[in-house]
């Protein structure tokens, strides 16, 4: 069971690898990302993505150990999300450059946020697949993700 999941896991990679669409999004997103950030930020990122590449990972075994049916537009999603995340991040930080006096650690606070909600997601696969999870400490990053 296990090694089927990982062989699948292996194949879809491949995929959306070969897809060249999703090789341009993730490319520029990364290009763009990178001027418009600095390198203080760098290991922030790089974290950040591979919680989404673990957040996909977990994701496929927790559907997998439930039975679930593993569709394909979902696995595309996660280049999309990348995209999209880092984009945000952009976003932020542009808005940080523009009103540097009024905005600070804008970016900062965007990537906080979003390692939360991959954290969150990683963690509730953990649980769908089978295993224990913190539930204190689960809900306590809830309550930091959505705090207002």
């Amino acid at each position: 069971m296990k090694s089927d999941t990982v062989t699948y896991i292996g194949t879809v990679f491949v995929k959306i690898c070969e897809n060249i669409t999703i090789k341009c999004i993730f490319a520029g997103s990364l290009v763009i990302s990178e001027f418009f950030l600095d390198s203080i930020l760098a290991k922030s990122m790089i974290a950040l993505f591979f919680l989404i590449i673990f957040d996909w990972m977990t994701g496929v075994f927790a559907a997998r150990v439930s039975g679930e049916t593993i569709k394909s537009a979902k696995i595309l999603r996660t280049p999309i999300k990348i995209a999209i995340y880092f984009m945000l991040i952009t976003v932020a930080r542009l808005a940080e450059y523009s009103l540097p006096d009024i905005v600070r650690y804008l970016d900062e606070t965007m990537i906080a946020f979003l390692v939360l909600t991959e954290l969150v997601s990683n963690i509730e696969n953990i649980g769908k697949m089978g295993y224990a999870i913190p539930k204190a400490l689960l809900n306590k990053l809830k309550s930091l993700r959505d705090e207002k």
